[in-house]
């Protein structure tokens, strides 16, 4: 966003981490662009996590994320994995808290949206990064850009 860009550089790779499970990391505004976890997603990752630094002001995770992290999850049967700010900066700004893990599925898989700071232990079994329908061996890419 244009705040950051007055204390932050842009990035200019999508890195994937690990194995069994592989991850990437994407910060919240990537993740407003369908092809940030495609992206990942074809590069071999099997959870992306995604921290935020969302103002209260920005509106309830709950209700943003609901918009389009379980699309990025089901569209490319991973696991995505968020994390919001909680508290106050010190500066002025206040951060709503929330903390979410979307299924394959699209389905939360378990979630704390109580505004307090918490942590979430989740097990995610190998089993469920295997979807009914696998649509990113599908894809064509070379259609759409």
């Amino acid at each position: 966003g244009s705040r950051e860009k007055v204390i932050l550089t842009s990035g200019d790779t999508l890195n994937v981490y690990g194995a069994d499970p592989s991850f990437g990391m994407a910060i919240c505004y990537d993740m407003h662009f369908p092809e940030a976890a495609a992206a990942l997603q074809a590069r071999g990752a099997e959870i992306i996590v995604v921290p935020h630094a969302s103002p209260v002001k920005a509106g309830a995770r709950s209700k943003v994320w609901a918009r389009y992290m379980p699309a990025r999850a089901y569209d490319n049967r991973i696991h995505i994995a968020c994390c919001n700010a909680c508290g106050s900066n010190g500066c002025g700004v206040d951060f709503s808290g929330g903390l979410a893990i979307y299924a394959p599925d699209g389905s939360v898989a378990v979630a704390d949206f109580s505004g307090k700071e918490s942590m979430l232990v989740s097990t995610i079994e190998a089993a469920s990064f295997e979807g009914p329908a696998n649509f990113p061996a599908h894809r064509k890419r070379e259609l759409y850009f």
